[in-house]
């Protein structure tokens, strides 16, 4: 974007036509969360129009609202403090169904959040900040994958940032949980092409190549639902129909079981 919007309260189509014809892009923020049940009284803030067009992409998961959606008590919220990184769920099913089938029609970018904001828990004479920045931050974080080596030029950095982000080469993990830094998720056809995140291409028969940098279980989600699974640190799958195909990894843990941890965009063989 060049000029910011200054008219408050655009309708969401108005809105998002505006960013676009500025050469900007945007996401829809949370559009199925709940709230926090305890103290908030469940009020959520959602984004309510799913009818609207141009978007480029969905936050399918964010830290404070999957957090506070299980905190119906103070006793859930002492829990919940205590295995903070461990208890987070992933996305809902609802949210990556929802991703799943606007994918069907077109290429929409996948990102996540970890919704920041350092606020103050108020509760009678109880004042405490249940997160913080530093904590925040090293949660739901998108890795984004640059085709080249990052130019030393702010400007131009920051051109190819934003271009990676809206074709959707990242994907977004809980680094809180793990460091993901390492996952591959690629295509490589026997034409001899290869297709990476967020990418599509014509379909052609080849290998989709996924790669852990720690153990964990893989998922392999086509059209939306899961394929094949593998535990370890690499899997191979042969392509053999088109497909908008994904990943998802777990990492298992002693008390909790699986635990979500990466969530890819995904390839679109066509």
């Amino acid at each position: 974007m060049k000029e910011r919007i200054a008219e408050h309260n655009l309708a969401p189509q108005k809105l998002i036509d505006e960013v676009d014809a500025q050469g900007g892009f945007g996401f829809l923020a949370h559009p199925f969360e709940k709230g926090m049940p305890f103290h908030e009284k469940s009020k959520a803030y959602t984004w309510n129009d799913l009818s609207v067009q141009g978007y480029r992409g969905i936050s399918i998961w964010n830290f404070s609202s999957r957090w506070k959606e299980r905190v119906k008590t103070p006793l859930h919220g002492l829990f919940f403090l205590a295995f903070k990184r461990k208890a987070l769920k992933g996305p809902s099913r609802r949210t990556l169904g929802f991703w799943d089938e606007q994918c069907q029609d077109r290429r929409v970018v996948a990102i996540g959040a970890s919704d920041a904001h350092g606020r103050v828990f108020k509760w009678g004479p109880i004042r405490l900040r249940p997160f913080s920045y530093d904590f925040l931050l090293w949660t739901i974080n998108i890795h984004v994958l640059l085709n080249r080596r990052l130019p030393k030029d702010f400007s131009a950095a920051k051109a190819a940032v934003y271009e990676a982000i809206r074709e959707g080469r990242l994907f977004i993990a809980h680094d809180g949980l793990c460091p993901a830094r390492g996952f591959r998720f690629d295509f490589m056809s026997k034409e001899g092409y290869d297709l990476y995140m967020g990418e599509e291409g014509s379909y052609q028969e080849g290998e989709f190549v996924i790669e852990l940098p720690q153990p964990g279980e893989i998922r392999m989600v086509k059209d939306g639902r899961v394929d094949k699974v593998w535990s370890g640190m690499e899997a191979v799958y042969r392509v053999r129909e088109k497909g908008v195909y994904r990943v998802e990894a777990y990492r298992r843990s002693i008390l909790f079981g699986l635990r979500p941890w990466i969530f890819s965009n995904p390839i679109y063989l066509r």
